[in-house]
């Protein structure tokens, strides 16, 4: 596995669940207001999946392990790293875009995840916007009725950024999320857990594209408000009963 990151010790990644997070390398998508430039394109080394294993081998207080990148499901042996993890006990999250579907039928199929949370970018339409990918949205939709099929706990979640149309910058609306929240429902039935998640602006060193780093964007788009958060909840709550802010 090309692991770029470990953190040993978390409370917060999976909920009720002692965890150790692990990032692994590469990405499929090219998000612009993506922070993860250093996890997607660093690697730990040589022989870090099996001194990962030893450790949880070791820590048997750590209850179960987060998967997440970059996208962990463009990682050709992910499930055979799964399989290991789940034979020594433990439960495991994963964390992904949902573009990969015959890969996350496998991990399903084989029991090899316990809770899935994935990443809804936006309305179908601006998939190619966001992602900087040709439009991906319907191995999304596949995904997503993967996890309608009930094999696993699951969670949906937009970061609501800045959005660029014609070098103009503003926030996603309420629209747009509507369009989002529409289509989970459809999708994956109006019960799916939704989250929203603000977008904090890092620096350019960290984001994947200048535009959103804090040198760029003006100050007012650094944080998405609490305001803009509350009011696009209220709108996916017409949809998404389950509708909660992160």
């Amino acid at each position: 596995m090309n692991i770029s990151q470990i953190q040993t010790n978390s409370l917060l990644d999976y909920p009720g669940t002692i965890s150790s997070v692990v990032f692994l390398k590469g990405c499929n998508y090219q998000c612009g207001s993506c922070h993860a430039r250093q996890v997607r394109d660093s690697d730990l080394g040589y022989d870090s999946d099996n001194r990962f294993l030893e450790y949880l081998r070791e820590e048997t207080w750590v209850d179960g392990v987060v998967i997440l990148g970059g996208e962990p499901t463009i990682q050709p042996d992910l499930p055979e790293f799964l399989s290991k993890i789940k034979g020594l006990g433990k439960k495991i999250k994963l964390d992904t875009n949902g573009s990969n579907p015959q890969m996350l039928k496998k991990l399903l199929e084989e029991r090899l995840v316990d809770y899935v949370a994935m990443d809804i970018k936006g309305p179908r339409l601006m998939y190619p916007v966001l992602t900087g990918r040709d439009n991906t949205s319907s191995l999304v939709e596949e995904s997503m009725k993967l996890l309608y099929s009930g094999k696993v706990d699951y969670e949906f979640r937009t970061t609501v950024v800045p959005v660029y149309i014609e070098n103009q910058v503003s926030w996603m609306h309420e629209g747009e999320i509507a369009e989002v929240s529409e289509w989970i429902s459809k999708t994956a039935g109006k019960d799916s857990k939704y989250f929203l998640q603000k977008f904090v602006a890092r620096g350019r060193d960290e984001m994947i594209s200048e535009r959103f780093s804090k040198e760029v964007l003006p100050v007012e788009y650094h944080e998405t408000p609490k305001e803009v958060l509350d009011l696009l909840r209220e709108e996916a709550l017409k949809y998404l009963p389950n509708t909660a802010v992160r």
